[in-house]
């Protein structure tokens, strides 16, 4: 058995190949520690806000290691359900469990399909999707498995297709086209935010971001979910649509109908468009500013602690794109790139965590052009 610490849980492996693959025999990947860090820190902030003891799901548990992180690492949970379809898998939370002294009336094991699992164990205050791959078989039993106010965790590999690598195979997963731009990445996490919403729409439930992110391969969304047709048309109208991109001069915006503007405004070429997908905030402030305060009485990664802190900065511009600095020389034919501290400075911008040389403004792409140009 090989033995791996996380945070304050231990857990015992059967093996931890170099490769990490979905035919694991119990699977755990290393590198998505920065995804349980947050999870652990979005379960303390639900604790602050909802004011109880919470109900917790882990459908897709592999290891186990979330779910005891969560146990051990905060308060006010009555209960965690951990599930696995995998039997091996399933022997190994139970030994992870004992091994981390959990006692037994904090936790629940199932060994079922997810889907089945979170219709018959329903409901829930806090769910968490995190497959190997793609989500959105998992999105339908996971939104009417969350109790009003509850939270979803939503984990996405499959980011190729998100970011326009495959295109094809995102507008059949996801029913959204993508982007291959500099800011694919975030175009992708909103067409992830828009699939989850939609499929919420279809019962009345509205499900608003309040954290994402991305990390090497994966996309990651937390959403609240509440119900009402109004709520939920009013999302509709205000927080979905499609971004036109020009290609040839790099303007970009956000429409709520892609037909209504088909030329580039500012060359004439012919406009490229992502969506439908999420246009509205995908930072809440308020978490973003407890994580900041939390962070500090959790055991995390140092990436954690990079990627929250260029959160913390760039969710004060809410723009659902962002430049970089190569991409803007290379369309002005600009030999000499401005450093990225002096770009922000002269456009009141915000570093994102999408890209090390991109950043978020709100001035008028003209006048960015120009600027730049002279920079």
């Amino acid at each position: 058995m090989k033995v791996i610490t996380e945070g304050t849980a231990k857990i015992l492996l059967p093996s931890l190949p170099e490769n990490i693959s979905s035919d694991m025999p119990v699977f755990y990947n290393p590198r998505m520690r920065v995804n349980r860090d947050f999870t652990v820190l979005m379960v303390r902030y639900l604790t602050k806000v909802l004011g109880r003891c919470l109900k917790i799901a882990d459908p897709l548990a592999g290891s186990g290691v979330r779910a005891i992180r969560i146990l051990k690492e905060t308060d006010r949970i009555d209960i965690v359900c951990v599930n696995d379809r995998d039997s091996r898998a399933v022997e190994n939370i139970k030994m992870n469990f004992e091994e981390n002294c959990i006692k037994e009336n904090r936790y629940r094991i199932f060994h079922e399909d997810a889907n089945i699992f979170l219709r018959k164990e329903g409901k829930f205050d806090y769910i968490d999707v995190d497959p190997f791959g793609s989500p959105v078989g998992f999105i339908e039993s996971a939104i009417l498995s969350l109790k009003k106010g509850g939270m979803l965790g939503v984990t996405a590999t499959d980011t190729a297709p998100l970011s326009g690598t495959y295109p094809d195979v995102c507008i059949r997963r996801y029913g959204s086209k993508p982007l291959k731009t500099e800011f694919y990445h975030e175009t992708g996490i909103r067409i992830l935010i828009y699939k989850i919403f939609s499929q919420g729409a279809q019962f009345d439930f509205s499900l608003t971001p309040v954290f994402s992110y991305s990390y090497l391969h994966h996309f990651r969304v937390f959403l609240v979910k509440d119900k009402g047709a109004k709520l939920t048309n009013r999302n509709i109208h205000k927080n979905t649509g499609y971004i036109v991109f020009c290609h040839a001069c790099l303007y970009r915006s956000c429409l709520r109908d892609k037909c209504s503007m088909l030329k580039c405004p500012l060359c004439g070429e012919m406009l490229d468009y992502a969506g439908p997908l999420w246009i509205g905030p995908i930072f809440h402030r308020d978490v973003v500013d407890y994580f900041s305060k939390d962070i500090g009485s959790v055991n995390v990664s140092r990436e954690t602690y990079k990627i929250l802190n260029l959160i913390k900065e760039e969710s004060k511009v809410n723009v659902p794109f962002f430049y970089t600095l190569s991409s803007l020389a290379k369309v002005l034919k600009k030999g000499r790139v401005p450093s990225l501290n002096k770009v922000l400075r002269e456009f009141e911008g915000v570093r994102t965590h999408f890209s090390g040389e991109g950043f978020r403004t709100r001035m008028d792409y003209k006048e960015l052009r120009e600027k730049f140009s002279v920079l």
